[in-house]
């Protein structure tokens, strides 16, 4: 910007003068003339040039805003929901402590949307996706009772059971938006599979992917652990469409 205004401040001295070519072209000397005139030339290819080269970076500057803001209010949200999520947890555990005899079943709805995601890109592979690890799955997408409290609960994932050290593959080529300890998730691992869908994978050992870098279909993103699981190892795998969880399993391929 600084060296764009510069020239733009020359451009305008020299026209408010009169332009620079009345004074090129009233010379005798033919040479002179000509190697002045291709003197301007090559000034106006590089303002030229510059220009656009600024008005390029300006686009490009904009599009990143544009994207790390709609990264920040994903991030925003699942911060959002899982304080939400714990606070529910511990309120039935504060009830049951002094309603023993008396339990109330607190019921936690689905995420309210119902939207139907667009078949295109990540949206083409519903029932095709390859699994994010080797094993299966223990516990499911949607209403749970917790089976010595009876508890209701809302899971947005599913659990499948793996052995500790074995490979986290990212399901789609995507872009890494989220690594680090989250609560609730343990170290957690975001991609982002454009078309405002989203992958999730928690309880993660050790992260190998890095924030900020791009990551094809099957690629190692880490190895299952049990950071912030109360169940041992496993890998919890979420699936999202513009912020609403999806059923993981009516998107990975039958069979494992």
């Amino acid at each position: 910007m600084q060296a764009l205004a510069g020239r733009l401040r020359v451009m305008y001295r020299v026209h408010a003068q009169g332009g620079a070519l009345p004074v090129i072209l009233s010379g005798d000397d033919p040479v002179t003339r000509a190697v002045a005139v291709r003197h301007l030339a090559s000034l106006a290819a590089l303002d030229a040039r510059l220009i656009q080269e600024y008005r390029v970076t300006s686009e490009r500057l904009a599009d990143r805003k544009g994207r790390e803001e709609a990264q920040q209010r994903e991030l925003a949200s699942l911060h959002e929901e899982a304080k939400q999520e714990q606070a529910e947890v511990d309120r039935e555990a504060a009830k049951r402590r002094t309603q023993a005899k008396q339990r109330k079943l607190a019921k936690v709805p689905p995420p309210k949307g119902g939207i139907e995601p667009p078949a295109v890109g990540f949206g083409t592979l519903k029932g095709r996706l390859p699994w994010p690890t080797e094993g299966r799955i223990v516990t499911g997408f949607g209403a749970q009772v917790h089976p010595r409290f009876g508890t209701r609960t809302f899971r947005n994932g599913v659990d499948i059971e793996a052995a500790v050290g074995r490979d986290v593959s990212a399901v789609h080529a995507g872009h890494v938006i989220y690594t680090g300890w989250f609560k609730g998730y343990g170290n957690l691992i975001i991609v982002d599979h454009g078309n405002e869908y989203y992958t999730l994978y928690a309880h993660v050992a050790e992260i190998e992917a890095k924030e900020g870098e791009d990551v094809r279909q099957g690629q190692r993103i880490g190895t299952v652990g049990d950071t912030g699981s109360l169940a041992g190892p496993r890998l919890y795998f979420e699936v999202r469409y513009q912020g609403k969880p999806q059923d993981p399993e009516q998107w990975l391929r039958q069979g494992g």
